[in-house]
């Protein structure tokens, strides 16, 4: 082998190796897609990491959905088309327990508690005179 070409596959290598090659896990936010990826929203959300983007597709969601993973937006794909519907019989709707996660474009409907709540994730987790008992930079 040239010098040339010894020189193109050590520098080939260090790319490889400076971006981590392919065994490095992807490093930015995901779009996890309800309704093509994901059969339902709690499926998308367990499988989310913090700064991912669940992307919920139009339909009608019979279900109750936990989310504890930080940094999360959850967005429905058209508000009119998107429901999640507690048919009456589930308590609430979205729980979240997780700081700065944002849940829009969509419609909730028919919990018998609660559509959306943000609470602490244990009960008495957090002392009488802190300035916040759950959590922090949600939006809905």
């Amino acid at each position: 082998m040239n010098a040339a070409i010894a020189t193109v596959v050590v520098a080939l290598g260090a790319l490889v190796s400076a971006c981590g090659g392919t065994d490095t896990p992807h490093a930015g936010p995901r779009v996890l897609r309800v309704g093509q990826d994901y059969d339902s929203i709690q499926e998308a959300v367990d499988d989310a990491e913090p700064g991912d983007l669940v992307l919920i597709g139009p339909g009608t969601y019979r279900e109750a959905v936990a989310v504890d993973t930080p940094r999360l937006t959850i967005r429905g794909a058209d508000r009119n088309e998107v429901v999640l519907d507690g048919a009456g019989e589930l308590i609430d709707g979205f729980k979240v327990t997780a700081d700065r996660v944002v849940i829009e474009n969509l419609t909730v409907r028919n919990y018998l508690i609660n559509g959306v709540i943000f609470s602490a994730e244990e009960p008495g987790a957090y002392q009488a005179d802190d300035a916040q008992a759950g959590p922090v930079g949600w939006r809905a």
